[in-house]
C-alpha cells in the first residue's frame, strides 16, 4: 500500500515530531480515506474528517477528492494560526 505524509497544523503538530505523520492508504485514495487512516493508526486523529479541512497541493480538498501521487496532504483544524 501507497504511504502518504500528512502534514499537521495547530495541536496536531504537537502530537508527532515535525508536525509529519506517515499513514497507508489505498491506491488511488481519496482524502476520506487518508482520514480514516489517520484514525486507524492513532485514535486522536478520530473525527478529524468532520472537524477539520484537509489540503492537496496546496489547495482546500474535499474528502471525495483523490490524493495524487506523490502530493502534498495537509490537515488544517477549524483554528489553526498565531
Amino acid at each position: 500500500m501507497p504511504t502518504i505524509i500528512v502534514h499537521l497544523y495547530g495541536h496536531y503538530q504537537d502530537f508527532y515530531p515535525g508536525g509529519l505523520v506517515a499513514v497507508e492508504v489505498p491506491p488511488l485514495a481519496t482524502v476520506r480515506e487518508a482520514a480514516e487512516a489517520l484514525a486507524a493508526a492513532d485514535p486522536r486523529f478520530l473525527g478529524v474528517a468532520s472537524a477539520c479541512r484537509f489540503a492537496v497541493n496546496d489547495a482546500y480538498a474535499s474528502l471525495d477528492a483523490a490524493i495524487p501521487h506523490d502530493a502534498t496532504v495537509a490537515l488544517i483544524p477549524p483554528v489553526s494560526g498565531g
